[in-house]
């Protein structure tokens, strides 16, 4: 993986060239833009390759990345019943997201996501046949433990939650009988049994319905700590919002926006200022 000092000097190498590009022969534009081309294109890759005895940076292909797996394999000790290769990866991520999501997900959802040609090919892609079934009872434990760990921290009456979803929790916090109070374990378990939680990258999202995942908060950035009634927010969230009301900021600041547009982002930036303010306790 390439370092980030390398990173910086991909993105330096573009303000270069294209400074030198409006004082060019034409004859050297066309260069040019190819070589800001390729720059941009590798610049916020996440694996990139270095020449030997060479500046030129280009993205790792398959078949070096195929390399790299199998000297990894040889240098572990790690013994397979098949040579590793990158499009394990791919399938193994199919099977994950199925059984870990109790099929909810449409296998005509994964199709258009793999870019499948067929309903079959992707239907072999979600089978179990040949997958490490120790991994996935470590994963599945895995996510019940961080489940668990979540749903303590938002019982615990300091911890500050924000949205809909935040409130139920709030009066949880009132209502749990004495009987599950005495043993919180237990009713960190119980609630855990009932309650879907995943993140939608803007807000955990507590609906146990595969249909929506947080596409209300895309085109509405607080729609999922605000208006749904699935959503809640916490601590690891606060950065989130952060950004978000320093973009309202500067979107006030264009002048071509128009009053709808004006007033649609004075409110977005009020409600952002509240869900702050619940996490932050103020």
């Amino acid at each position: 993986m390439i370092s980030r000092e390398r990173r910086v000097a991909i993105k330096s190498r573009i303000r270069e060239l294209t400074n030198k590009y409006s004082s060019s022969p034409a004859s050297q534009k066309k260069e040019i833009t190819s070589a800001i081309s390729k720059l941009y294109n590798n610049a916020n890759r996440i694996f990139l390759s270095t020449h030997r005895n060479s500046l030129k940076i280009s993205s790792t292909t398959i078949r070096n990345m195929n390399l790299l797996l199998k000297n990894f394999t040889q240098k572990h000790s790690i013994t397979l019943s098949n040579s590793i290769h990158t499009h394990m990866f791919r399938r193994t991520y199919a099977v994950l997201i199925v059984n870990f999501n109790s099929h909810s997900i449409l296998t005509s959802t994964l199709r258009d996501h793999f870019k499948h040609s067929s309903i079959l090919m992707t239907s072999s892609y979600t089978s179990l046949n040949g997958l490490d079934h120790e991994l996935l009872k470590f994963i599945e434990k895995e996510e019940v433990n961080f489940k668990h760990a979540v749903i303590s921290e938002w019982l615990d009456p300091k911890t500050k939650i924000s949205g809909k979803s935040g409130d139920s929790f709030k009066s949880y916090r009132d209502k749990l009988p004495p009987i599950l109070l005495s043993n919180f374990k237990e009713a960190v378990k119980l609630i855990a049994s009932t309650t879907s939680i995943r993140s939608t990258g803007h807000a955990w999202c507590l609906s146990g319905k595969s249909d929506c995942s947080g596409q209300g908060g895309i085109y509405d950035l607080s729609h999922c700590a605000t208006d749904c009634s699935y959503g809640l927010v916490d601590k690891n969230y606060i950065p989130h919002y952060e950004s978000i009301y320093e973009q309202q900021i500067k979107l006030l600041e264009l002048d071509d926006i128009g009053e709808g547009g004006r007033s649609k982002i004075k409110q977005e930036a009020l409600r952002v200022i509240k869900i702050l303010n619940n996490l932050k306790g103020l």
